[in-house]
């Protein structure tokens, strides 16, 4: 790139935006650059220009921009097309922040900036991309935060891009965005540009959306609905049928829906109720039975969940639901929760257990011990979207039949479904009068035991006392049964040696 023209892009960003290559075909971003795109653009061009230190700061510029668009409109290419010319062209050595939801979000920004880098031969020279980071030719440097983790005080940015703030968690998001925008504050040349798809009514990214709508230093604009040259009408029509109506609405219609939960339609759960069955008291014959155990000691429940599966059908039975509460001043005793859990497996003999493994390690271990079938469950993004897929494949399909456990119903109403990173669904469980959706999320656990659960019939094998392997099994380990079992158990070698126990 030659001298001249870097001289233009450095005081005039929509010239930078202008020669940028954006694909392998060496298309120029200026010769493609759609209407809504450039008037964003444009629109902060002055904001950005001062944060750089390229123009003296003028206090009419308006320097915070608050920008809504549909799923599929560049939101992170712009969002990195900006980063760019700040770590290029910014007299530094400045700082650069870009918030996103949680870690593989925040990594899709660094991913676009690592595009445009080799796309643009030229920009390679003067931007290295690191892990999570970047750096620019006069110093200036991207720091990525996560809002699941991430924390700014003590940071003096000077420019501040927050992506996706509607899918930020309720707690950690809302205490983010404050530290975030109190460190912008720290220079009066520091511009905020938050940029996201529409959220759900109620939430704390709502409620700051509408303060900021009558803040005249703000600038706010919204897309009302597709408008990308790009998106067809029949890849809207495919997104429609796949997804649920208040998702569409959210996604790609840009509009901010209520905050009840739309994981599930309502419809789907009340096929799920048919039959008013009760919860069992007692195993029945035909299932295999699992568990899933959530757990909190303080501020959120503890909550079991049972669940039988039919060895021919494989469709699920709620059997029973258990919860804990916290009172003030006393928290959840993790001593009792095992107590019952193991109690429970004298009756069901459960063939597998999920438990999340947030401060259950120690029971987890005293469980393996009696050659109960347990995991610990690493409950992060890839498993809320593990979870996610499970929870429309098995309702949707039909293959799950409830009884009327009035906290579980109303937890399976809140939760919802969000996109994180764009493309993948995860499930989002909101704080209701009852917990964190504490109930949902022990059948959850349950649901991902099923599927690992072996439903094939086992094989008897007599046991004369506690700890002593009948001759007629080829597994060399024994087979403790506790002492106020009696007579014949079937029992299943696990792979790695564990026991599940199953009910003929």
């Amino acid at each position: 790139m030659d001298q001249q023209t870097l001289e233009s892009m450095a005081t005039d960003p929509s010239a930078f935006r202008k020669h940028l290559v954006i694909n392998t075909e060496q298309t120029k971003f200026g010769g493609v650059i759609e209407p809504w795109q450039d008037a964003d653009f444009r629109a902060m061009d002055a904001a950005l220009l001062e944060a750089a230190g390229r123009k003296p700061y003028d206090p009419a510029t308006i320097r915070y921009s608050w920008s809504e668009r549909p799923r599929g409109h560049s939101k992170t290419f712009d969002v990195a097309t900006n980063v760019a010319w700040f770590l290029i062209f910014a007299r530094g050595p400045y700082t650069v922040i870009v918030a996103a939801s949680d870690r593989d979000q925040a990594k899709l920004v660094r991913d676009a900036l690592d595009k445009i880098v080799k796309l643009n031969e030229w920009i390679g020279e003067l931007i290295t991309v690191q892990s999570y980071d970047a750096i620019g030719r006069n110093g200036s440097k991207l720091k990525i935060m996560s809002a699941d983790v991430g924390s700014s005080f003590g940071e003096a940015p000077r420019l501040v891009i927050v992506d996706e703030v509607c899918h930020w968690p309720e707690a950690t998001g809302e205490e983010l965005w404050g530290s975030l925008f109190s460190s912008a504050g720290k220079s009066k040349e520091c511009a905020v540009f938050s940029i996201s798809n529409a959220g759900m009514i109620g939430t704390w990214s709502h409620k700051l959306r509408e303060r900021i709508r009558g803040i005249p230093s703000w600038r706010f604009s919204r897309l009302d609905g597709p408008m990308a040259s790009w998106i067809t009408p029949e890849m809207l029509s495919d997104q429609q049928k796949l997804l649920l109506p208040k998702q569409y609405e959210r996604l790609w219609l840009n509009n901010w829906t209520d905050a009840e939960g739309d994981a599930l339609e309502s419809a789907l759960i009340d096929a799920a109720l048919r039959g008013d069955v009760p919860p069992l008291e007692a195993p029945e014959k035909g299932y295999t039975y699992v568990c899933g155990l959530d757990v909190g000691l303080t501020k959120d429940g503890t909550s079991l969940a049972i669940l039988g599966k039919h060895h021919s059908t494989k469709r699920l039975r709620l059997a029973q639901v258990r919860t804990w509460k916290p009172t003030k001043g006393k928290s959840i005793s993790l001593e009792e929760v095992e107590r019952e859990l193991i109690e429970l497996h004298r009756q069901f003999r459960f063939a597998k257990i999920f438990i999340d493994q947030w401060q259950t390690q120690q029971m987890i271990e005293r469980l393996k011990a009696r050659m109960i079938s347990v995991d610990g469950v690493f409950v992060n993004s890839a498993m809320y979207g593990k979870m996610a897929r499970t929870l429309l494949s098995i309702f949707g399909d039909g293959m799950i039949q409830l009884f009327n456990h009035v906290e579980l119903i109303r937890d399976l109403r809140a939760i919802s479904l969000i996109e994180s990173p764009p493309g993948n669904i995860r499930i989002q469980l909101p704080h209701t009068e009852s917990g964190h959706c504490d109930t949902a999320m022990s059948l959850l656990l349950a649901m991902e035991a099923a599927k690992e659960a072996n439903t094939l019939p086992y094989l008897a094998t007599p046991i004369a006392r506690p700890g002593v392997l009948h001759a007629a099994s080829p597994s060399p380990f024994p087979v403790p049964v506790d002492d106020d079992v009696q007579g014949i158990v079937w029992a299943s070698w696990s792979r790695g040696g564990h026991p599940g126990f199953q009910n003929q």
